[in-house]
C-alpha cells in the first residue's frame, strides 16, 4: 500500500507548493513539527488542569495530534506553509 501524500501550500506565495509523504514532510518540517506539537501539548494540558487527578485521562497527546494532523499543524504551527490536503 502507498503511503499517504501531504499537499503543503505557502501563506504567501498562492502558486508554490509540495507534494510530500509523512515521513517526508516529518524531515523537512521537524522544526514547525516540534514547535506545533508542544503548543498542542500545552493546551490539551492546561484544559486537564481544571480536573483533579483522579478524573485526567493518561493521553498520548503525540497520537492524538497526528490522528487530526492537518488542523493541529495549521493551528500550531507558526509557519509560511500550512497543509492543504492530504490523500
Amino acid at each position: 500500500m502507498a503511503e499517504r501524500k501531504i499537499i503543503v501550500k505557502n501563506k504567501r506565495r498562492i502558486n508554490e507548493q509540495q507534494e510530500l509523504t509523512l515521513t517526508e514532510f516529518k524531515k523537512q518540517y521537524n522544526r514547525e513539527l516540534a514547535l506545533a506539537f508542544e503548543s498542542y501539548k500545552k493546551l490539551c494540558v492546561s484544559k486537564n488542569m481544571v480536573l483533579p487527578p483522579y478524573m485526567q485521562k493518561n493521553t498520548n497527546y503525540e497520537t492524538d495530534f497526528y490522528f487530526d494532523l492537518r488542523t493541529n499543524f495549521n493551528l500550531h504551527s507558526n509557519s509560511i506553509w500550512y497543509i492543504d490536503r492530504i490523500i
